[in-house]
């Protein structure tokens, strides 16, 4: 069991820095922008993917995030009726996205689930204002 504890504390690193240390040409400047973990105590939902909604006016056509790109609606209605079962979520975001990570980090903990963690991020070198 240790060895899971000190794997599990070492993935959230290890994907928001790993994408960030990428070195492509096709793709820069590709960095981390949003990050959320739901853990649960004795469940396993495979559904997160399809509960955070890509804003339908955005689709396909986000050149930046001046805008918020996401939609948590679905994922505050699954977490509402599982509460008694999330153990921890976990959030961070870029700095385009802080207000958004924030403000769902406030409405989780409204829902009564209090094992609410907004990491604090670096932003890769090199990311610019838009």
């Amino acid at each position: 069991m240790k060895n899971f504890a000190d794997a599990e504390s070492k993935l959230f690193p290890c994907l928001w820095d790993g994408t960030n240390s990428l070195i492509t040409r096709s793709k820069f400047p590709q960095r981390s922008i949003f990050f959320l973990e739901v853990t649960y105590d004795g469940s396993i939902y495979n559904d997160l993917p399809v509960l955070v909604e890509e804003d339908s006016a955005l689709k396909g056509n986000v050149n930046g995030l001046t805008v918020s790109p996401l939609k948590f609606d679905q994922l505050l209605d699954a977490l509402k009726t599982r509460k008694a079962k999330v153990k921890k979520v976990r959030l961070a975001a870029c700095k385009e996205l802080i207000k958004d990570a924030k403000k769902l980090e406030a409405d989780i903990k409204a829902l009564g689930i209090s094992a609410v963690e907004l990491i604090k991020t670096e932003e890769p070198a090199g990311v610019t204002d838009n």
